[in-house]
């Protein structure tokens, strides 16, 4: 029990500490790529007051995975790790639309990249700690999935009616696929990242047995 609430208390840690940091990150970033604000404050009171208490929501009331053994270590890992990977390519992206010139229909595309990212990123925090996939039997829950689709009605609903206050200009349909499409990639990298994991402890047990 005591190892549960460890892993649960863990996660919720988890994903507002990454949404934040990398945020912080690219304030940093930002002027040297040539953009002032990438993200405003309004934005980020969006991302802090609904989708970060959303995602928070979401994990606390996802199933629970008996015989789970995580580390503050690995914690601190998974943060580092996929909040350089997101700084990187949020960066780099943000350079190539300056090189463009950046206007507020592509700052309205970067705000939703940003959230998106996040989004997809609960279901790797979600299986955070064991070679788990977000697919297997034991992972459904109709909860969590109902709680991440309404972020993304919710963030859907601020990029396309949130106006000025948002900075926000509504996407054409083209660029909310592509957007979601290529977001995702977050989740599969994840999902073959576990496999990996899985079938390197299957070759281990194997050696083990057959010794």
């Amino acid at each position: 029990m005591k190892t549960m609430l460890r892993e649960n208390a863990q996660k919720l840690i988890l994903f507002p500490v990454t949404v934040n940091g990398v945020a912080l990150g690219l304030l940093v970033l930002a002027p040297f790529v040539g953009v002032r604000s990438p993200l405003t404050a309004v934005q980020m009171l969006w991302l802090n007051l609904v989708v970060v208490p959303l995602g928070v929501l979401a994990l606390a009331a996802d199933l629970p995975r008996p015989h789970v053994q995580t580390t503050v270590l690995s914690l601190v890992k998974h943060f580092f790790v996929t909040g350089f990977l997101y700084l990187i390519f949020l960066a780099w992206l943000l350079h190539n639309m300056q090189r463009g010139g950046i206007g507020d229909y592509d700052l309205s595309r970067f705000f939703t990249i940003f959230a998106m990212l996040h989004l997809w990123n609960l279901f790797n925090i979600r299986c955070w700690g064991p070679a788990d996939s977000n697919f297997s039997s034991h992972r459904k829950s109709g909860m969590f999935l109902f709680i991440t689709f309404v972020m993304f009605l919710g963030q859907a609903g601020v990029t396309q009616w949130g106006g000025p206050l948002f900075r926000a200009v509504p996407l054409a349909a083209a660029d909310w696929v592509k957007i979601t499409v290529a977001t995702s990639v977050v989740l599969w990298m994840g999902e073959l990242w576990r496999l990996s994991l899985r079938m390197s402890l299957q070759e281990g047990k194997r050696s083990a047995d057959s010794d």
